[in-house]
């Protein structure tokens, strides 16, 4: 049996993202890192992972050579898995 177990995203705003999934989804992020530092979002729940991060702390690490190409290369990744 396969299972989801977490899930990384990017945001150009993450805090603002995560209010999001807090508000809609009701999910339990909390902020981790110290102010003026990195910080990121996490929800860890009932065996779940949810992470939210600055997109620009990631860019030129993922293959995608610009944001219209993001979903068909994401999509291509998740076809081989």
């Amino acid at each position: 049996m396969a299972l989801l177990r977490g899930v990384f995203l990017t945001s150009d705003d993450p805090a603002r993202t995560a209010q999001f999934y807090e508000q809609v989804a009701q999910l339990p992020i909390e902020r981790i890192g110290e102010e003026g530092g990195y910080q990121y979002w996490k929800m860890d729940h009932d065996g779940m992972q949810l992470a939210i991060h600055v997109s620009d702390a990631f860019s030129g690490r993922l293959p995608l050579r610009d944001s219209s190409d993001r979903l068909s290369t994401q999509a291509q990744r998740l076809e081989t898995v």
